[in-house]
């Protein structure tokens, strides 16, 4: 099954759009995180927080425009049609990226590109523009996501990072587990309903 879907990603970054788009750039432009690097090199401080940035591509357009480029493994249905959307209908991870373009690499608002290529859906491509409005929309996600997030440390303490004891993560039974990126490796058996 792995394998079937690693040669459908394939096959749909062949058959994406957006390889055209980033063959017709500048590879000098290209921004691709260094994995030889033991821990990650894009962040950004908000709040007295360090928060954790790791783009799949960034680079620079023919048109002066800035991408940041998420592959994604899962079906789309939309396909590339030249339309951007308003950035405030992008995913919250989209949105953290678009922060992070005019927060660190100070790039203008109106350059910022941001795609989801679902590749698993024929490389079918979603485009978002930032806009004032959604900044703040990024803002308030990024603050709430430090929030659940330290809520689930002892004392919800950051610079600690200690999760607290597994008692407090019970499993539970919900209609989103076959599309949990943890799905195939949990343990527990006693769900009747699961698609393996």
């Amino acid at each position: 099954e792995t394998k079937q879907k690693c040669v459908q990603a394939i096959k749909g970054l062949f058959e994406s759009p957006m390889l055209q788009l980033i063959a017709d750039s500048d590879p000098a432009g290209w921004i691709i995180e260094d994995l030889d690097h033991a821990e990650f090199s894009q962040y950004f401080q908000y709040e007295d927080v360090k928060v954790y940035v790791k783009t799949d591509l960034m680079f620079r357009g023919k048109d002066g425009t800035f991408n940041i480029v998420d592959w994604k493994t899962h079906s789309g249905t939309k396909p590339f049609d030249e339309e951007v959307h308003r950035s405030q209908d992008s995913s919250v991870q989209l949105g953290v990226y678009g922060y992070y373009a005019v927060n660190v690499r100070k790039e203008p608002l109106g350059s910022i590109r941001l795609y989801e290529v679902n590749l698993l859906g024929g490389g079918c491509v979603t485009g978002f523009y930032v806009d004032d409005e959604s900044m703040e929309i990024f803002r308030d996600h990024i603050r709430k996501g430090i929030s659940k997030l330290s809520s689930l440390l002892v004392g919800g303490d950051i610079e600690r990072n200690e999760p607290l004891s597994p008692e407090h993560f019970p499993k539970v039974e919900s209609r989103h587990c076959p599309f949990c990126n943890f799905f195939r490796i949990c343990k527990d058996e006693s769900f009747s309903d699961r698609l393996l």
